[in-house]
């Protein structure tokens, strides 16, 4: 169930993956958000690990296209929710695709996070297309824009070239990523 250059893994694998790291980057990406602000969540682990530092700075309206993200967010009655429907993806628990590209091409957001499943050197990777498209109707959709990758991630390679770390204005990663990387 590791992925591969061709495979990502499933939300069960993934989500026992880098926990600790995943929730040091969580917390770091969420104090770029501020009060009242409009956010994306992808459909990653990394940024589901952000909610519960939201309510923090709620009110805020949150938007995404993954299950467990609506899951939680509806149980904090000050973020304002906004989900995305499209094609179902049962591996990831998300939604995706053309229907929900359109939906992102119609909104706007203060601040995007996003994961993807691969960086080497300077650009990131997926493995999916249809990912690839929703990821990067996110990215377009948002003013400020955040990349989360932990460690387990860099170095790697996948299918489908998403787009380069520069197109994000924030990167942020785990302490185990090497000081040339980070530069």
């Amino acid at each position: 169930a590791q992925r591969s250059t061709q495979y990502e893994s499933d939300l069960a694998f993934r989500s026992h993956v880098a926990i600790p790291e995943k929730r040091r980057i969580a917390a770091a990406a969420a104090r770029l958000v501020d009060d009242g602000a409009v956010v994306i969540l992808d459909d990653s682990t990394t940024a589901l690990e952000i909610i519960p530092h939201l309510e923090a700075v709620a009110p805020l309206t949150a938007i995404t296209n993954f299950l467990p993200a609506v899951q939680r967010i509806t149980a904090i009655p000050s973020i304002s929710l906004i989900g995305l429907g499209g094609d179902w993806m049962p591996r990831h628990q998300s939604f995706g695709g053309v229907v929900c590209v359109r939906i992102l091409a119609d909104l706007h957001a203060d601040i995007a996070f996003v994961s993807l499943s691969a960086m080497n050197g300077t650009e990131v990777y997926h493995q999916e297309q249809g990912i690839v498209d929703t990821k990067l109707a996110m990215i377009r959709a948002a003013d400020t824009r955040v990349l989360l990758m932990d460690h387990t991630k860099v170095g790697q390679s996948a299918l489908y070239l998403v787009c380069s770390t520069s197109d994000f204005t924030h990167v942020i990663v785990d302490a185990d990523v090497d000081e040339h990387t980070r530069q």
